[in-house]
């Protein structure tokens, strides 16, 4: 459920930014589109490395070795921290 919450606030995140972050090819934050750039990636970022924690989730039962599951958790927590 967390997951769930976490990609919605990613693609809120991303929305704002690439709708409202940019007025006449100048962005809004201090007129530098670095920041505007960069809150794009990490938006982007955040939603396509949740969609891959929601499947790793999902499947998490069906890692059959005790080794490839202690990967899955630690990049769950790598990547949520």
């Amino acid at each position: 459920m967390l997951l769930v919450c976490l990609q919605l606030f990613s693609v809120i995140v991303f929305g704002c930014i690439s709708n409202q972050g940019w007025d006449k090819d100048r962005c809004r934050y201090n007129g530098d589109g670095n920041a505007c750039s960069f809150g794009t990636v990490v938006g982007v970022m955040a939603f396509f490395g949740l969609i891959i924690l929601l499947v790793v989730d999902a499947l998490f039962e069906n890692i059959s070795g005790v080794q490839h599951r202690k990967y899955a958790v630690i990049g769950d927590m790598g990547f949520s921290g």
